[in-house]
């Protein structure tokens, strides 16, 4: 039987917390290595998004990481790699370390002279939004 860190929290089915219900989100440590832009994407000149949902775990590593939505699908294909890397300060609920689920999206943005005058390719990796 699980308990609740807190008497107005119960502890989830999964024991994984939403990020509205924890007192401290995921903070980032180090780098977050971005997504390679899949070749695929570059010989055809495509942009596109994908939705990322990964869990932290109270160590603060990344698992559980599931493409919720990719336009195209190869570049939610692309993510799962670079975030297996990222490193996070775990989620704080009542001063203990709790697993919490997050989802960030990621544009992939091909030609972009908005940011490069080069019209480089670029990986943009949004925050998770509570």
């Amino acid at each position: 039987m699980q308990t609740a860190i807190a008497a107005s929290k119960p502890v989830p089915a999964d024991g994984i917390y939403e990020l509205k219900d924890v007192d401290k989100a995921p903070q980032v440590r180090g780098i977050q290595a971005a997504p390679v832009y899949p070749p695929e994407m570059k010989k055809k000149g495509l942009s596109g998004s994908a939705m990322i949902e990964f869990v932290v775990g109270t160590d603060g590593t990344v698992g559980n990481i599931k493409i919720k939505a990719s336009k195209p699908a190869v570049l939610g294909k692309a993510c799962p790699e670079a975030f297996a890397k990222w490193k996070y300060k775990p989620a704080m609920l009542n001063g203990q370390p709790v697993k919490c689920r997050l989802q960030v999206l990621i544009e992939a943005k091909f030609n972009d002279t908005s940011i490069f005058q080069d019209g480089r390719n670029a990986i943009f990796i949004r925050p998770p939004v509570r």
